[in-house]
């Protein structure tokens, strides 16, 4: 009987439930699609710091030695070091995109992976290997020659392979606002393959370690290199790897933030909607209880119309979240970011955060029906009685009685209404919020990039001279 009578309430409230079925699924949906990509990327990202053996921290400075690298290996808890030479410079095509060059002699830490061609050998002189994006862009491609400008040496070689480095998991050239792989290429070549590589510093220095706060050790490694170093960062630090962390601990927060909005809505809809429901079916509870259904079968009863549209909600949600909004996701930052296997991973706190949904739901319900269903039978079978009359807070304040009579009974309503107005404004509130933020994202763009180019870079042509270009013209 009363699965058949919940079916017919439901009906007749079709447009409040259907409301918090969909709130419980976008709550659900935004939750479990932040969720997975952000788990999924910390896997990728482990999975290829693991396998690139990606450094722990990071050491400038002008020049190190080997026998410096050596003392620093010596150290506890240090694994590996691993010596290179950073330069910059320009592509002779390619727009004259910015290209950052890397020498070693052998390749121990931040090995870049390979996606195309050869196995990087540091032991070939005429081979040099570039990033992938930028050579997709470009159509480059395995077997083709690259030429770029550095250090006052135009170098041409034969491109071996494509890579991925894990330090350029976000990138940008430094004339960019933000990323667009056309304008910058990252290429790593055997030390012996540049001109005048023997006049060449080692000016980075890498160090892996077990020890799990790196910058602990800076104390240590500075007593081993005697000072002799400008910067040390740890892997979290690094420009590459700190953008795109930064972009996962805010999906984190979204996914969360817009989970608790959603939620909150669908509760003050719940508690409208059932408070509504049981002053209007009154006599009907009070029948009930004279045939003798207990109170509790009869609380159980209106619970369950929260806990069924709820439970289908979050279900609905957890189904499509990951597999809908979280690959779209995917797509999306896939054109900023750069992570191999980045894909979805599941997480325990989908369970926990659709039992919290649907018991808050369910409890909602409860609130709102406990008081009546206190209730002896006979006095329920009687009608409602009047509330008493009493003047509003709004009726106390001055020129009350110079208000039209309709803005008079709205404001008498809204008093006497408190959860209805409650609910009026914390949904509106919530999603003018939303809106707001939406669209703000794309006016800040707008507003960063007139601030940046319109008044701090103040021209409309930039000229770059040749290294060695004199100031003035000399007599």
């Amino acid at each position: 009987m009363l699965k058949h009578k919940m079916l017919r309430d439901l009906k007749g409230n079709l447009g409040q439930f259907l409301a918090v079925f969909l709130l419980c699924t976008l709550a659900l949906a935004t939750f479990t699609c932040f969720r997975s990509t952000d788990n999924g990327a910390y896997q990728a990202l482990d999975d290829f710091n693991a396998s690139s053996k990606t450094a722990s921290a990071w050491i400038y400075g002008e020049s190190f030695s080997e026998e410096e690298a050596a003392q620093v290996e010596q150290l506890d808890t240090i694994t590996a070091t691993q010596l290179r030479s950073r330069l910059s410079g320009e592509s002779t095509g390619q727009g004259q995109a910015q290209v950052d060059l890397y020498l070693e002699k052998d390749n121990q830490l931040s090995m870049p992976l390979v996606t195309e061609g050869n196995p990087i050998d540091f032991a070939d002189p005429d081979s040099l290997w570039i990033n992938q994006q930028f050579a997709d862009i470009w159509k480059l491609n395995v077997g083709d020659d690259f030429s770029f400008s550095c250090a006052g040496q135009t170098v041409t070689k034969r491109i071996a392979g494509l890579i991925l480095s894990p330090e350029y998991i976000y990138m940008k050239a430094d004339d960019d606002l933000d990323t667009d792989f056309k304008n910058i290429a990252y290429v790593y070549m055997a030390r012996s393959a540049f001109p005048f590589n023997e006049m060449i510093p080692y000016n980075q220095l890498l160090i892996r370690s077990d020890q799990t706060d790196v910058m602990a050790l800076e104390e240590k490694v500075s007593e081993a290199l005697d000072g002799h170093y400008a910067v040390y960062i740890d892997k979290d630090s690094m420009p590459g790897i700190r953008v795109f962390l930064d972009e996962i601990h805010q999906h984190e927060q979204f996914s969360w933030l817009f989970a608790i909005i959603f939620v909150l809505v669908s509760l003050l809809i719940i508690m409208t909607a059932m408070r509504r429901m049981i002053d209007a079916q009154r006599t009907q509870i009070g029948t009930m209880n004279a045939l003798g259904l207990k109170r509790s079968t009869i609380t159980l009863h209106y619970m369950s119309f929260s806990f069924f549209v709820s439970i289908l909600g979050v279900i609905l949600g957890i189904l499509t979240g990951p597999a809908t909004i979280g690959r779209y996701m995917i797509d999306i930052f896939g054109s900023f970011y750069t992570l191999p296997d980045w894909g979805m991973a599941s997480d325990p706190g989908y369970y926990l955060c659709a039992a919290t949904v649907v018991g808050c739901s369910t409890l909602a319900a409860f609130l709102s029906c406990r008081r009546l269903l206190k209730l002896e039978p006979a006095e329920a079978l009687r009608p409602v009685p009047p509330k008493s009359g009493k003047r509003t807070i709004f009726e106390k304040l001055p020129g009350w009685e110079h208000l039209g009579f309709t803005l008079q009974y709205d404001l008498r309503d809204a008093a006497r209404s408190k959860l209805r107005i409650l609910m009026s404004i914390v949904g509106t509130m919530c999603g003018m919020m939303l809106m707001v933020c939406a669209f703000a994202c794309s006016t800040t763009i707008d507003e960063t990039y007139s601030w940046n180019f319109d008044r701090l870079t103040n021209y409309n042509t930039q000229m770059t001279f040749e290294s060695g270009t004199a100031l003035a013209d000399e007599e």
